[in-house]
């Protein structure tokens, strides 16, 4: 028993491990979509290419078993560098080693979409902290009477009775869902296969985009305190832990109806497409319908969060 309990633990520790890469190459994939900087430089002691004693002192070469190289930091200490062909010159100090330069200001080519949008948000929310957008669906007005967001609410009930009956369409949802968590852009992006080194005043762009929507949600989210549809109904067991903030307005709704307006005004709503619907049979004609990719890009992410038991549809509805 003690053997195969030290194996269940060993393999549960094993899963752990590899779960927690995954989701450090998940993290490197998004911060790699917005622009983030990944690098990790763990610089320690390297080995000099060149052996410190190629000769023995017969003038032979060493075997190489019996050579051995000086290990260098940054800057490399080795080979010594002096300052001047004189024997008497002293060696060059380490700071002096490589030549400076003489570098651009920081301009947006040194940002990332993100920070770059990030860095406006002060003046986006001294312009946005003027505006009152009155949010509450009609069921759930306080100024109305209503019940608010109370399970016992009829609307609300209705409400989490779809996201149960939606739970079916999880497994066919799922990886696409997850993935969403932290990488909307990366959706939209794949519509016309752009990246942030082919257009980078687009990605900048939705950089400060996406960042404006994330601030004005949030402050929306404090003062309309809906809880998750989890915390109402045990039946929901969303298949990640929600995030850890309020439900109303959906923040992926918010982000993605944004780009959705932004990637049109930018295209001039040239991927927009004209097709008729069903014939309606009070006219016998046919409903006359637009279709666009950025706005079912958006319909599509804010749905996956509501299959995903992390939001109501009035969330994204509101969110929108």
């Amino acid at each position: 028993m003690t053997g195969s309990n030290s194996v269940d633990a060993s393999n549960a520790n094993n899963a752990n491990n590899a779960n927690n890469a995954n989701n450090a190459n998940n993290a490197n994939n998004a911060n790699n979509a917005n622009g983030l900087s990944t690098a990790s430089r763990g610089i320690g002691m390297t080995p000099t290419i060149k052996p410190a004693n190629p000769e023995t002192p017969n003038g032979k070469p060493t075997p190489v078993e019996d050579q051995y190289w000086h290990n260098n930091e940054w800057p490399a200490a080795n080979p010594v560098a002096y300052k001047t062909p004189s024997p008497n010159s002293g060696p060059v100090r380490i700071q002096n080693i490589y030549k400076d330069t003489n570098g651009p200001e920081f301009d947006k080519r040194f940002w990332s979409p993100m920070n770059w949008g990030f860095s406006y948000m002060i003046d986006f929310a001294v312009r946005f902290d003027k505006k009152k957008i009155n949010l509450w669906p009609v069921w759930a007005d306080p100024k109305k009477g209503q019940k608010n967001w109370s399970a016992n609410n009829p609307p609300v009930r209705d409400e989490l009775t779809e996201l149960a009956r939606l739970i079916e369409y999880r497994p066919g949802m799922l990886a696409e869902g997850i993935d969403q968590r932290n990488n909307v852009e990366d959706f939209f992006r794949g519509i016309l296969s752009y990246t942030r080194f082919t257009h980078p005043n687009t990605s900048k762009i939705v950089g400060l985009a996406q960042e404006a929507a994330t601030l004005a949600v949030m402050k929306n989210k404090r003062e309309y305190a809906r809880p998750r549809p989890s915390q109402l109904s045990p039946n929901l067991m969303p298949p990640i832990d929600p995030p850890q903030h309020a439900a109303f307005p959906s923040g992926h709704a918010t982000q993605c109806y944004t780009l959705w307006q932004v990637y049109n005004e930018l295209s001039g709503g040239r991927l927009v497409a004209s097709h008729y619907g069903e014939v309606d049979p009070a006219t016998g004609k046919r409903e006359k319908l637009s279709r666009d990719p950025y706005l079912e890009m958006a319909e599509r992410i804010a749905r996956n969060r509501e299959v995903m038991g992390l939001h109501y549809p009035s969330d994204s509805q509101a969110g929108k």
